[in-house]
């Protein structure tokens, strides 16, 4: 089971925090709500580009975010660097 927090904010100098926490592992993702919303967009992203976005920052680095499955196909999105795959 995964569970997943969201503090939202929209300010470039003290970010929200979207965090993902299994029983042996947590992934912190700082991003600001205008940042979150771009996945919202993740399915208009160009494939051969392998549809990802930069939204927030993860141990100091640019969050990517990929949507995986095939068009049509309910939204499957993994945070990186090595987070794991939400459905």
């Amino acid at each position: 089971m995964v569970h997943v927090t969201v503090e939202a904010r929209n300010d470039a100098d003290n970010p929200g925090l979207v965090k993902l926490q299994g029983e042996t592992w947590e992934l912190n993702i700082w991003a600001t709500t205008d940042e979150l919303w771009k996945l919202a967009g993740i399915e208009k992203t160009d494939r051969d580009q392998r549809r990802t976005l930069k939204a927030g920052t993860c141990a100091s680095a640019p969050a990517v975010h990929e949507l995986l499955g095939e068009l049509g196909e309910p939204p499957k999105i993994t945070p990186p660097p090595f987070g794991p795959t939400l459905f």
